[in-house]
């Protein structure tokens, strides 16, 4: 009996450096095209919105963005997921873009028995405002570190 205590004890204190190790896996790395939408009736500000294969991000005239990403978990053991989006500039086909910045970090969840997770981020930065009619593309990521990536 104590054989399998000390089993559990070693399986719990060394499972979470295993899940936690950072090997940096990109499961998604993709862009999208802005489309201008009023999204209400009277609604005065236009936003832009993006679709991505597995979510949405829509971004507003005064830096305002929100992102939600549906992440899917393939493995039993845990994994540490990470999103993230920038926006920029670039042709309709978001082909060579002028990022405006590095990628800005939304959600890390930690992902277990081949759960989907969704991935809601949001924020206002000034920058976004600014250049707001300038943005034509966004780009989102989701990392995952551990041993029990994909």
């Amino acid at each position: 009996m104590k054989s399998i205590k000390a089993f559990w004890v070693v399986l719990l204190l060394v499972l979470p450096m295993q899940v936690w190790s950072d090997t940096g896996v990109i499961i998604q790395n993709q862009t999208a095209t802005a489309k201008e939408v009023n999204l209400f009736v009277g609604q005065s500000d236009p936003k832009k919105t993006f679709k991505f294969s597995n979510g949405e991000a829509w971004l507003d005239a005064n830096g305002s963005f929100e992102v939600r990403l549906e992440v899917k978990h393939h493995k039993l053991l845990c994994a540490q997921y990470r999103s993230a989006i920038r926006f920029g500039q670039g042709n309709p086909g978001c082909q060579q873009v002028n990022w405006d910045s590095d990628m800005i970090k939304l959600t890390s969840k930690r992902q277990c028995n081949s759960a989907e997770l969704v991935h809601f981020g949001s924020n206002t930065l000034d920058y976004l405002a600014q250049r707001y009619g300038e943005m034509t593309c966004a780009e989102v990521k989701v990392t995952c570190s551990g041993k029990f990536c994909r």
